[in-house]
């Protein structure tokens, strides 16, 4: 985690999961919804950060997510002015 004056930057680790080959993620067309049985973490960092990535590396991933503190960018700020 990091944090500056204008916003935060997360990143994860692992060892990878049930993929084999190198390759970016991507969310799902589906992911967001009810019945989704995967893909809905993906999915809603996509929707709520204002940028994400991963190195790609099917062994060892590195997934990272940038929150700015103004969300005027991100899928999170859905309302309206009167």
């Amino acid at each position: 985690m990091r944090r500056d004056k204008e916003g935060l930057r997360l990143s994860c680790h692992d060892r990878g999961g049930v993929r084999t080959r190198n390759a970016r993620l991507e969310p799902g067309p589906g992911g967001l919804g009810l019945g989704a049985e995967s893909g809905r973490g993906l999915a809603m960092v996509d929707t709520l950060a204002t940028s994400r990535g991963d190195n790609g590396n099917a062994e060892y991933r590195t997934v990272w997510l940038y929150l700015a503190y103004d969300l005027a960018e991100s899928g999170w700020n859905t309302a309206t002015l009167n």
